[in-house]
């Protein structure tokens, strides 16, 4: 669980996108930018489906302790 967490945490230094390169072409730079968009959007659909699952799993469990 904590490696979800601390996955999930290190997102948000995906979020703001760094420009790789020091081109001063508009087209080059939103292309960097496309590029990151599509990475970081991958890598929060894949982290909340993971918390979903995880949140899940605590429901699951506490619902079980309730009826023991």
């Amino acid at each position: 669980m904590f490696q979800t967490v601390d996955w999930v945490s290190k997102l948000d230094e995906q979020l703001y996108p760094v420009l790789r390169s020091d081109t001063k072409s508009s087209k080059a730079i939103a292309r960097e930018l496309e590029e990151k968009l599509h990475t970081v959007l991958s890598e929060v659909k894949r982290a909340q489906t993971e918390i979903e699952v995880r949140i899940k799993a605590t429901e699951m469990l506490a619902q079980k302790g309730k009826y023991v």
